[in-house]
């Protein structure tokens, strides 16, 4: 697997993510657990876990983690911001392979991979999975499958989320349809920035865990995937082919503002890298890797500026600063 900021190769699909939520037997939920109890199940998740061949592991305690440290995991996806006293994260260097600890459940294990992707990150999850259920019982029944906090997630408590930059398909007004489509087949799909679909990327996941199998759940998801990429690689082709000019014109601009723009806010920061995502995308810009722009996702994010910008905020507004850090990037 590899680090989806890293993947020079994606192409439509950012990202894949596999998650299973698991709950251990003999203790309350998270949200009812003590303290105590909950740092015992960090313990004992971790004692067994760092026994995994494949990966080099490491423990963070999200309560003694820096702010900054915790926001980038948040903006990553990696943990969300539902943190107790005992929370936990046990993660790889390449933050390919994360468990979460004490979070919605006992046990969230999430394994993540640049591009499209389902079968590698599915067989790690299912190793560690394994691994865990060896030396200690899941909470378990056989008519609901694996019992979570959250009804949405009994059964398999497996949840696969595809990133997928759709620009061409929100120009041509087609998700909605997409969606009402989708939802029929048990497939959800929404803005990854809730607040900011200028953003164009989206993620697709399963929504239902109870009454099918993992294969099922993946197989489903895999053919929504593929024929969701196809139309944007059909509406694409249409849009080059009748407005090949002003596209690129949009594409030029965007780069252009971004290089040169001394205030910029999110929203617009989010449209414009965009334009420039799908330019590398279609070959118009040839000097900028995919790489740049996964980073500035993370850079230029809100939460990010006010913490490691802090100090400098004091003199210079948020948008200034988003301004600079995404042209000293794109200068690199």
């Amino acid at each position: 697997m590899i680090n989806w900021i890293k993947n020079n190769k994606s192409n439509i699909v950012l990202s894949t993510k596999v998650s299973l939520s698991r709950n251990l037997k003999r203790y309350p939920f998270p949200h009812k657990c003590s303290d105590d109890e909950g740092k015992d199940i960090v313990e004992k998740v971790y004692n067994v876990v760092s026994e995994y061949k494949e990966e080099d592991l490491k423990l963070i305690s999200l309560t003694d983690a820096k702010e900054l440290d915790k926001l980038e995991l948040i903006s990553k996806s990696i943990v969300s911001d539902n943190v107790k006293g005992s929370s936990a994260v046990i993660i790889n260097e390449e933050e390919t392979v994360a468990l979460m600890i004490n979070e919605e459940d006992h046990i969230k294990i999430q394994c993540i991979t640049g591009g499209f992707d389902i079968e590698n990150p599915y067989d790690c999850c299912n190793d560690i999975d394994d691994l865990i259920e060896d030396t200690y019982d899941y909470a378990y029944e056989s008519k609901y499958g694996y019992l979570t906090s959250s009804p949405m997630n009994l059964g398999t408590g497996m949840k696969v989320t595809v990133v997928m930059h759709l620009p061409a398909l929100v120009m041509k007004k087609q998700i909605q349809s997409i969606e009402e489509n989708i939802n029929k087949i048990g497939v959800g799909i929404n803005s990854l920035y809730l607040n900011e679909p200028e953003s164009n990327l989206y993620e697709v996941y399963n929504k239902i865990t109870l009454g099918l199998t993992e294969e099922e759940i993946m197989a489903n998801l895999k053919a929504v995937v593929e024929e969701i990429c196809s139309k944007e690689i059909s509406c694409r082709e249409k849009l080059r082919e009748k407005l090949r000019y002003e596209l690129e014109d949009k594409i030029c601009r965007a780069l252009g503002i971004l290089n040169s723009a001394i205030i910029i806010s999110f929203k617009e920061s989010l449209k414009l890298l965009s334009y420039v995502r799908n330019g590398i995308e279609l070959g118009t810009i040839k000097n900028i890797p995919i790489e740049k722009i996964n980073r500035l996702l993370l850079e230029i994010e809100p939460s990010i500026i006010r913490v490691k910008y802090k100090e400098q905020l004091e003199e210079k507004t948020e948008g200034f600063i988003r301004a600079r850090v995404i042209k000293d990037l794109l200068k690199e």
